[in-house]
């Protein structure tokens, strides 16, 4: 069995709104077998105390992508996302809900249930998968497709930094398939609407 932990980064403000204002957004899903759980928490959890330590006290340690990951393993799954509000939560899983269980069928048969909301604090799989989309993708992404704005936070050339020296990395972690037709999917995909430029752009020039 498999979970896919799900987190998100920046946000969808116009870019001229304020200083801080976001230029880009950042869903992502990170898919993890369950038998790796416990050995992928212990291993976080060294890391945070190696680099974080003051923040460690005693000695006690402890949609769609993921789909056609299961489909193609014949496995099933689930999927748990960073919590938000209850009524936010409440209505994301109420549509998974009328969707997997109407009288026409299940559009979703891989997943076990609807999607669960935790608190990242619990999960090391959504904390990884919040660092992943807030330090790799989201500097990345707008490096590669948000234009230059004096005074905004995230007009920084260190994001071009961060694109270069790990682009080909994070290339290389995607989950990718080629569907019926031959046509690779999954991975990380890009909507430049603007633009319209293409998603390898996101790995470097």
């Amino acid at each position: 069995m498999h979970i896919c932990y799900l987190d998100e980064s920046g946000g969808c403000e116009d870019p001229d709104s304020n200083s801080a204002a976001t230029p880009a957004m950042v869903i992502l899903g990170l898919i993890v077998d369950t038998a790796s759980i416990p050995a992928l928490t212990r291993e976080f959890l060294t890391l945070k105390r190696r680099h974080f330590p003051g923040r460690f006290h005693g000695e006690r340690a402890l949609d769609h992508i993921l789909i056609q990951f299961l489909t193609s393993r014949d496995e099933t799954g689930a999927v748990i996302a960073d919590g938000r509000s209850h009524q936010t939560n409440r209505a994301v899983a109420h549509s998974i809900f009328t969707q997997k269980w109407c009288s026409a069928g299940d559009r979703y048969p891989s997943l076990c249930d609807v999607p669960l909301f935790a608190a990242s604090d619990n999960h090391a799989g959504l904390q990884i998968a919040d660092m992943v989309a807030s330090t790799l993708v989201f500097p990345m992404a707008a490096s590669a497709y948000c234009p230059r704005r004096p005074g905004n936070a995230h007009s920084s050339t260190r994001y071009d930094s961060v694109r270069h020296g790990f682009g080909s990395r994070l290339k290389a972690l995607q989950y990718r398939y080629k569907d019926d037709s031959g046509r690779w999917r999954g991975g990380l995909v890009v909507s430049d609407r603007p633009g319209k430029r293409p998603g390898s752009l996101l790995f470097g020039p």
